[in-house]
């Protein structure tokens, strides 16, 4: 949670980072991030050679409190926390940062992630959350293939 922080962080106080232009109008974040569930979502699947495979997800309940000045006053909180993830390719980038940070080390390989959720708009059963999640690319192995 701690990276994530300091990834919303980064997403606005770097100048020049972006072309999101919602990103270059947010300034002096700072974010803290409290985890208060998580539950593991596993989902068996066949793969390529007609095994089964198992994918594990972990669904993540947290609280993110956000302060930031900006030049727009009708810009809310919510859209500020969620605006990193708000697209694919957004949320790639975050993956890029959590593997450039080791945090395989900390939670293991993260190979994607989903939009962010609140209130009512929580998918009512888990398996509503894989679509985002599936969309990711696989990871490229640099090993050399025989």
């Amino acid at each position: 949670h701690m990276l994530t922080a300091a990834y919303l962080e980064q997403f606005f106080n770097v100048e020049g980072q972006g072309v999101d232009a919602i990103q270059n109008i947010v300034f002096d974040v700072v974010c803290n991030i409290e985890i208060s569930d998580q539950e593991l979502l596993s989902v068996s699947t066949e793969g390529a050679s007609g095994r089964s495979l198992q994918d594990v997800s972990v669904i993540l309940t947290f609280t993110t409190t956000i302060s930031y000045r900006t030049f727009s006053e009708s810009l809310t909180p919510d859209t500020v926390a969620e605006r990193p993830f708000v697209d694919e390719h957004m949320r790639l980038d975050y993956v890029q940062f959590l593997s450039e940070n080791n945090a395989a080390q900390f939670v293991g390989d993260v190979l994607g992630v989903s939009a962010i959720f609140r209130g009512d708009d929580v998918p009512e059963t888990p398996s509503e959350f894989l679509p985002s999640i599936n969309n990711t690319p696989p990871p490229v192995s640099s090993a050399p293939t025989v």
